[in-house]
């Protein structure tokens, strides 16, 4: 911190350096004589091996370092943290789905009651991030492609919160809502996370920059409409780039963001181990849809990873504090079959389509990480810096010069 020195109260604040190289934050206070010394709690987010060092200044001048409490971590506790409440809300819907699914085998449609949990967790998804609803929609129409009348209900709750939010900010903008004006926003400044060549950086100033351009005011909805607009024209324009923009941000997911703690014992390098396991829960998953064992079960409770993370591929997402749900995901639809004795047994009458599913998942795995480096070496016209075979380097050469070309 440089110039004059805040004062701060009981609170929670974030703390970021200017430059995106510093290896390091220094925190000063200053206390009178009176004061009671201060406790802090450091949360470090975005980065691992984080080491504090604690000191003090005594009279002579000096920095004699003094003992700091660490608390989590440590040989004795290992923990797999999702830094989000988001995560809370989607264990909600899984277990209300869950509830009703139960209901629902013994072959009536389950009591009001249980449809009410389904649609009040969906419900407060909304209240927080409208970024559920294109899943709600999507469950409430599987749940009820019999029994049409039963979309009253989250029609219902959706109008309730959306015409209250849009009351609530019309007063204030003049302009009717139905959720928050950072759609267009975090569409538009999502382009931008992949390695690319344009003058737009995934940051909220670039946005207000380009709103400026446009001449639209950037925190109004008709801001947001329009850069909605231009992120379609956008998409059509270069399919190519938004196609492995999707692609990247994908296998970051798999490879990263579905756990990015630290292990501190025992001391292994999970990191190489990561990007399979989640890849073979999705494997599970696709065996269980394609086997048709307890496939209703997997699709209700895995709908973050249909219905709200491909819309985090193409917007803006800050890494796991968006695709936390959709992290959780695999773990409650894929470990529940792997427990169960009946899913082997149907794994070995159907060996071939299983046989079939492992093998396109092995050779994706290799030709979507293939496919990702070779795209980003061409990004910054580096070809031949892609390994894999020439005849797949000359073919792959030809696409891109047909899609800069489109």
């Amino acid at each position: 911190m440089h110039g004059e020195r805040p004062r701060l109260s009981p609170g929670r604040y974030w703390i970021e350096t200017s430059s995106p190289q510093a290896d390091r934050v220094s925190l000063d206070f200053e206390l009178q004589a009176a004061e009671p010394p201060p406790r802090v709690l450091l949360l470090g987010a975005g980065a691992s091996g984080l080491t504090a060092l604690v000191q003090h200044a005594d009279v002579h001048g000096g920095w004699p370092p003094i003992g700091a409490e660490e608390v989590g971590g440590g040989h004795r506790r290992r923990l797999l943290r999702f830094d989000s409440i988001m995560v809370s809300v989607y264990l909600l819907t899984a277990a209300a789905l869950c509830l009703y699914l139960h209901r629902r085998r013994e072959g009536a449609m389950p009591p009001f009651g249980y449809h009410l949990l389904v649609h009040l967790a969906f419900a407060l998804w909304f209240l927080m991030r409208p970024d559920g609803v294109v899943g709600w929609a999507a469950v409430s129409l599987m749940l009820y492609w019999r029994t049409w009348r039963y979309l009253v209900l989250p029609a219902a709750l959706y109008l309730a919160i959306g015409i209250s939010w849009g009351a609530y900010k019309f007063r204030y903008t003049g302009e009717f809502s139905m959720t928050t004006n950072t759609v267009g926003d975090n569409a538009w400044i999502g382009l931008w996370q992949v390695p690319h060549k344009f003058r737009w950086q995934t940051a909220d100033a670039s946005y207000f920059a380009w709103a400026a351009e446009v001449g639209v005011p950037p925190t109004s909805k008709r801001a947001s409409d329009t850069a909605l607009r231009e992120v379609l024209r956008f998409t059509a324009t270069y399919p190519v780039y938004v196609m492995h923009l999707a692609l990247h941000k994908f296998l970051g997911f798999v490879d990263v963001n579905v756990f990015n703690g630290i292990l501190t014992s025992p001391r292994v390098v999970y990191e190489a181990a990561r990007g399979p396991v989640v890849w073979a829960l999705l494997a599970v998953m696709t065996v269980c849809l394609s086997l048709r064992h307890e496939a209703r079960r997997t699709l209700f409770l895995g709908w973050p990873l249909l219905f709200n993370l491909p819309l985090l591929l193409l917007f803006f997402s800050d890494d796991m504090r968006h695709v936390a749900p959709s992290s959780a995901a695999p773990l409650v639809a894929a470990i529940p079959p792997l427990l169960e004795p009946a899913f082997y047994r149907v794994l070995w009458r159907r060996r071939r389509t299983t046989l079939a599913v492992a093998v396109v998942f092995v050779a994706g795995w290799y030709l979507l990480h293939w496919a990702d480096q070779a795209l980003l070496a061409s990004s910054v016209a580096v070809l031949g810096a892609v390994s894999g075979p020439r005849p797949v380097r000359l073919v792959l050469a030809v696409a891109l010069r047909v899609a800069a070309l489109l």
